[in-house]
């Protein structure tokens, strides 16, 4: 895959008796010795838990981003139909959310929030719906 991408930060809110430990499992195949070079906070904020997990090493980035396209499997058209409104015109990062429950695509807040920087330059709307596009394929 090569250095295709720069960053990836997923972000979740939940309860503080919810369990998102098994779908939190999945969407990180990583051994225990991979999360210590994966930054991951966790904090409480008006009665919800936020955790975000943040991958930069190429490895992880490569491993994780593998392991998404297997889970969106049937959803990968989807996403290449939409990538216009799942990039962003500012800042140019690709968004996907999941739901927490079952790993699907969703537009509901309760999800998994994954926010994707491509590695591109120069770093233009073009550029990461070019880079996008060659990855989900």
């Amino acid at each position: 895959m090569g250095k295709n991408l720069y960053r990836i930060k997923v972000r979740v809110f939940y309860l503080p008796d919810e369990d998102i430990s098994t779908n939190y499992a999945v969407l990180f195949p990583f051994t225990t010795e991979d999360f210590e070079d994966i930054e991951i906070s966790e904090k409480e904020s008006e009665g919800l838990m936020i955790k975000e997990t943040i991958i930069t090493k190429n490895r992880h980035l490569n491993v994780f981003f593998k392991n998404l396209l297997l889970i969106l499997n049937e959803d990968k058209q989807i996403i290449l139909s939409e990538l216009n409104e799942r990039i962003d015109k500012e800042h140019f990062d690709f968004y996907l959310r999941l739901d927490k429950n079952t790993l699907k695509l969703t537009t509901t807040g309760n999800c998994f929030h994954i926010k994707i920087t491509v590695a591109a330059f120069p770093k233009t709307f073009e550029k990461v719906k070019e880079k996008m596009i060659e990855l989900l394929k």
